[in-house]
């Protein structure tokens, strides 16, 4: 029987593991999964937390939360080989996972990719920045996907790399506040 929770795949030893996504209110499906896998790890296991979501509301987001981004990716880095991250939803996210490639590549981090939502299903072969989201999810040694019928689209990726973790209620997740909003970073 395969074991398809997130603990079979992610460590279980006293390391530090970098953890990217999601993780101020208001929470939608994206940062209630990243809650629940930030909570259900280990605690043996240290989590060095970049909040996505952590300026949301400012008015200069889109200028604090990139600069507090690459703040504490590169300084967690020098303290984690591993990261667990979620993917990016529009232009501005699908960068920050690059630059997640090039300090994971710079570092010799392995990481494990959690796709939410549909922006990594329309990757294509002629845009630059998706080439080389293909080649940066390619070098990830998991993708986590939803469903079994994203596997198909996903064919440029190793399928042994590739992890199907079936959205699901778990009976001790938060309260949350299902957010309207874009993922902005």
């Amino acid at each position: 029987m395969v074991d398809h929770s997130y603990s079979s795949f992610m460590p279980t030893t006293k390391k530090k593991i970098i953890m990217i996504g999601p993780f101020s209110p208001p929470y939608g499906g994206e940062a209630l999964a990243f809650k629940v896998v930030f909570d259900g790890l280990p605690s043996s296991l240290k989590k060095l937390l970049i909040d996505k979501a952590k300026y949301n509301g400012s008015k200069f987001y889109n200028l604090i939360n990139p600069i507090y981004f690459v703040i504490k990716i590169l300084y967690f880095s020098f303290f984690s080989k591993k990261i667990y991250m979620t993917s990016g939803s529009n232009k501005l996210g699908k960068l920050r996972d690059i630059l997640i490639f090039i300090v994971s590549y710079i570092f010799r981090h392995e990481v494990i990719c959690h796709v939410h939502g549909s922006a990594y299903l329309k990757l294509s072969e002629s845009s630059i920045l998706d080439k080389v989201l293909i080649k940066s999810l390619r070098s990830f040694s998991k993708i986590i996907l939803l469903s079994e019928s994203f596997r198909t689209k996903f064919n440029y990726i190793n399928k042994s790399n590739i992890e199907i973790v079936p959205n699901s209620i778990f009976p001790n997740t938060p309260n949350f506040e299902i957010s309207s909003k874009l993922d902005k970073y």
